[in-house]
């Protein structure tokens, strides 16, 4: 995904009333970027549509603004990334019969 094409995305922005079950006041809490000093992560994770990437680019752009370096990827891109760090790694599955 391109940052530098979706970072006009601001909190301010979203429309809270789009996802009722999303607490505000979580999201501005992430928007002070505690979590950044805290050296920890920030995952959103819901289904398609409810504004994840909205608000990913929005608290990118914030950190961007105070001075932080970012990574911006999805969870779909980071796993293929993992998988091909590590091509000797496999995982097995087996069934119940």
């Amino acid at each position: 995904m391109d940052l530098e094409a979706t970072a006009h995305k601001t909190l301010d922005e979203y429309d809270f009333s789009f996802q009722p079950d999303l607490d505000p006041r979580k999201v501005k809490d992430l928007a002070t970027l505690s979590f950044v000093e805290a050296k920890a992560n920030a995952a959103l994770l819901g289904p398609p549509g409810v504004g994840k990437t909205h608000i990913a680019v929005a608290l990118a752009v914030g950190a961007c603004r105070a001075g932080y370096s970012i990574y911006f990827t999805s969870l779909d891109d980071m796993v293929r990334s993992e998988v091909l760090a590590t091509p000797s790694s496999t995982a097995s599955c087996t069934t119940a019969k």
